[in-house]
C-alpha cells in the first residue's frame, strides 16, 4: 500500500498524532512513580524529529492538498516549527514541576501536544 503523493506533506500532523497515541498507550501500561519522567522524556524525544521534518517541508514551497482545502506554505511551516520548539522547551523546563503533581502526569503532556 502506497501513500498518495501529497499526503507526505501531512507527516508532521501524523507524527504528533502518533506521539499522542504512544503516550496514551504508555499511560495505560505504566503506573509507577517514575511514569512522569518517562512520559516527559518520550515527549521531548518525540518532538526532536519533528524539527528537521518541518525544515524539509518548509524548503519545498507551497503545496495544496485535498482539492485546495489544506494549504502548506513556508509561513504555516514556520509557525508549526515555533510551536514544536516551544513545546519542547516547555517539556524541558517543567520536568520538576510535573513531579509535584500527585496525578494526571500524562494529561499535561497530552494537552501540550
Amino acid at each position: 500500500m502506497s501513500i498518495p503523493s501529497g499526503w507526505s506533506f501531512l507527516l508532521p500532523e501524523f507524527w504528533v498524532a502518533g506521539l499522542i497515541g504512544l503516550l496514551l498507550m504508555l499511560d495505560l501500561k505504566r503506573h509507577d512513580r517514575a511514569r512522569h519522567r518517562t512520559l516527559g522524556a518520550i515527549t521531548a524525544l518525540g518532538l526532536l524529529p519533528l524539527l528537521p521534518i518541518l525544515l524539509w517541508q518548509g524548503s519545498l514551497g507551497a503545496q495544496e492538498l485535498l482539492g485546495g482545502m489544506y494549504r502548506i506554505d513556508p509561513l504555516s511551516t514556520l509557525f508549526k516549527g515555533i510551536f514544536a520548539l516551544t513545546a519542547l522547551l516547555v517539556v524541558l523546563m517543567t520536568r520538576e514541576l510535573v513531579h509535584t503533581l500527585e496525578q494526571n502526569h500524562s494529561e499535561f503532556y497530552l494537552l501540550l501536544l
